[in-house]
């Protein structure tokens, strides 16, 4: 028998499902279908993102001769300025054969092993993504 707390949640855990579920649903389908996601490389999304880097991410951007762009703050993560990345030039990403892997996979992310497409109404191919 569950006692009250528990049973609260595992309501509020099934009110959740079925008020996500179809979202839920659909942003898990469109991660399956992320092959044909085709990024239009317009930088709206460099001017929002905090950019976290992994060791794997250093050293590829090092590899391309990218030099100073670590901000330790908060743990490494991409400098920025004028509140976008510092890799931003003339609205294209001036580094894309070498963005760190969070670029790379944008807007798509997995959760708990679960993938799935991030809704981002910023945008434009995601936009046109979705609606197929």
């Amino acid at each position: 028998m569950m006692d009250a707390p528990e049973l609260s949640f595992y309501l509020a855990a099934l009110l959740m499902f079925v008020y996500m579920g179809p979202t839920a649903i659909k942003r898990i389908w469109l991660y399956s279908q992320r092959d044909k996601f085709a990024c239009t490389m317009c930088g709206t999304c460099c001017r929002f993102k905090i950019i976290h880097l992994t060791p794997s991410d250093i050293k590829r951007l090092e590899s391309g001769g990218y030099k100073d762009f670590v901000c330790k703050k908060d743990g490494p993560r991409l400098r920025r300025q004028r509140g976008r990345c510092m890799f931003l030039t003339d609205d294209k990403c001036s580094v894309y054969g070498h963005r760190p892997q969070v670029c790379r996979e944008f807007p798509f992310f997995k959760t708990f092993g679960i993938g799935y497409a991030q809704t981002a109404s910023f945008c434009p191919a995601m936009e046109e993504f979705e609606s197929g």
